[in-house]
């Protein structure tokens, strides 16, 4: 058995005062806990965004010459920052511990940039490009675009002398959050969650701005698992983090887990995943027997039922609001002082909408991602696959292939996938594996030449192996599958890292006529009739088709006495149009 982790949010279903019993609306009291939070945070973000907060984190020591631990509030102590409630406003030091959680891991990662800024500006030359020969060592292992990106932030400042990350940006903003692992039990503490759900207790303000320590009481939160957890082998349940979402509390508990241990070493075939920028992904197995490595050859394509055109449609959707908002906050520039207003509210509405463009686009991600995962772990199951091989794209950058399928790459959910897919495959025993991108689908799985492309770049051919206009995806998923399975006794495990296989190794990879990919359950919209079976021995009366005219919008209406005194006739004349229409 191995153990993992991930997250699982859940809602508060009722909530209890510890002192008095009685069932309180727990949801004020953590607004006021956040709002306090997210100010506390704010105000040390504010004072520690300067150059020497950043030269201390470079020397990763406190003032006795002690290494600096990972723990955020820990590290905070030490140095000094300790943020202060509001005037007038008490708050346990458990609470400045939330704060410094927010802070200093926000701080840690401008820090690696900033250290990097001396050295990129010393790497321009007179017009502004960057000369990647004259970078030094800390520069070694950073991605091209990080470092693109990095000078084009500094093209913007040129001209001024540049030696921290504080003068060419302002200070980041802080999430409205409230990471409970960083206190302890003297603010919050967690029970077991067997019975049906978890209790957690927390110390919360009866007030917006407590005054004393009379105004912090403990509640007792009661969230319920749902039925797919009942059934894990889940040891730890960890403290959560609270934030709020669709105007209600939300605790994203992370949980620890006991899984089967995967057994890659001795696996027979490899489910190979070739990444596709418009359909996430296609797959095709390859299995050894005999010692040779044989596959059908058939490609499953990844359906996201109309999801990536829902997409598409609102990334587009959301260019526009932002081109809009662009315009107006120009013309609000040198407006007068009345029109400014006007265009600053249509600002904000705009604003508005762009966020609620972002958070469907999230939802959206989010459900192909898992459901992306969850068709291919079937697929890898039913197939025999004793792992999931994929490529290794962290570093793909999306140029040079046009305008849309460089949008399409840029905006893939692939990373999100992945993680999706490596927590679902290790339900199932499956342990996915990353291989060298290079040349998967450019080269023969068979002979390991370099294809032809004869009908354009889909479309692949191999003169010396029979291959004949054979589709990219298939060529580069049986090359994965193959490689995964070649390295599968070398494949290395970093801690918190995606594990992979840094060789690549050849084989021939033979076609044969036994299935070895299986097919997925096909999703099929059900015909439905919504008319009654037609009668053939009794005739259907007809009806002539009333005449169009376009004066009908224009009749008068009739009092209702006199439509109902009315018989029901079959025949449907033209109405008389009245006089005054007539005239006119």
């Amino acid at each position: 058995m191995t153990l993992i982790q991930s997250t699982v949010p859940l809602r508060i279903s009722a909530a209890i005062e510890e002192a008095t019993g009685e069932v309180i609306d727990v949801g004020p009291r953590i607004v006021w806990l956040l709002d306090l939070v997210a100010e506390m945070s704010t105000q040390l973000m504010q004072r520690c965004w300067e150059p020497a907060t950043f030269t201390v984190l470079h020397g990763d020591v406190d003032s006795l010459g002690r290494k600096l631990p990972a723990a955020a509030a820990v590290v905070a102590q030490r140095l000094g920052w300790i943020p202060q409630p509001p005037p007038g406003v008490y708050a346990p030091s458990r609470v400045a511990r939330l704060a410094q959680a927010n802070v200093v891991p926000i701080l840690k990662t401008m820090a690696y940039r900033d250290r990097l800024i001396p050295h990129v500006v010393a790497a321009l030359d007179d017009h502004g490009h960057l000369d990647t020969a004259r970078l030094g060592e800390p520069c070694r292992y950073v991605t091209a675009a990080f470092l693109r990106n990095l000078t084009r932030q500094l093209r913007r400042h040129a001209g001024h002398p540049i030696s921290s990350i504080t003068q060419i940006q302002s200070a980041p903003t802080i999430p409205r959050l409230a990471r409970l692992g960083a206190v302890d039990a003297q603010l919050a503490l967690l029970d077991d969650g067997s019975a049906g759900g978890v209790w957690l207790r927390l110390k919360l303000p009866t007030r917006a701005a407590p005054a004393g320590r009379a105004d912090w009481i403990w509640c007792k939160l009661w969230c319920p698992i749902p039925a797919h957890l009942h059934d894990r082998d889940i040891r730890i349940w960890h403290l959560p983090t609270i934030c709020m979402h669709r105007g209600a509390p939300l605790l994203r508990f992370t949980i620890t887990e006991a899984v089967r241990e995967p057994d890659t070493a001795r696996a027979t075939a490899a489910l190979g995943i070739d990444w596709s920028p418009a359909s996430l992904g296609a797959a095709t197995t390859v299995a050894e027997r005999g010692g040779e490595l044989v596959t059908d050859a058939r490609t499953h394509v990844y359906n996201d039922r109309g999801l990536g055109v829902r997409l598409a449609r609102l990334q587009t959707e959301g260019q526009y609001l932002g081109a809009k908002i662009d315009r107006l906050t120009r013309l609000a520039t040198t407006a007068p002082q009345a029109t400014r207003a006007v265009l600053r509210r249509k600002i904000a509405v705009l604003h508005q909408h762009r966020s609620s463009l972002g958070a469907k686009r999230r939802r959206i991600n989010r459900e192909i991602a898992f459901d992306f995962a969850a068709t291919m772990t079937v697929m890898a199951t039913a197939s025999g696959a004793g792992v999931i091989a994929v490529e290794d794209l962290r570093g793909l950058e999306a140029r040079g292939r046009g305008k849309t399928n460089n949008n399409r790459a840029a905006q893939s959910a692939r990373r999100r996938a992945y993680r999706a897919l490596e927590h679902t495959a290790a339900h199932a025993g499956l342990e996915v594996v990353m291989c060298p991108p290079r040349g998967t689908s450019a080269r023969c799985p068979s002979c390991d030449c370099e294809l032809v492309r004869p009908n354009g770049y889909h479309s692949a051919s191999c003169d010396r192996c029979g291959i004949n206009a054979a589709d990219r995806d298939q060529i580069a998923g049986q090359n994965i599958a193959k490689r995964v399975l070649l390295g599968k006794t070398r494949v290395k495990r970093p801690k918190n890292k995606p594990k992979r296989i840094t060789t690549a190794q050849h084989q021939p990879v033979t076609k044969t006529r036994h299935k070895t990919t299986a097919t997925p359950k096909q999703r099929r919209h059900k015909r439905t009739r919504h008319t009654a079976p037609s009668n053939t021995a009794t005739k259907q009366q007809t009806h002539p088709a009333r005449q169009a005219s376009v004066w009908d919008r224009d009749q008068p209406t009739a009092p209702a006495e006199s439509i109902s005194a009315q018989p029901i006739s079959d025949t449907r004349d033209t109405p008389q149009v009245s006089a005054s229409i007539r005239d006119r």
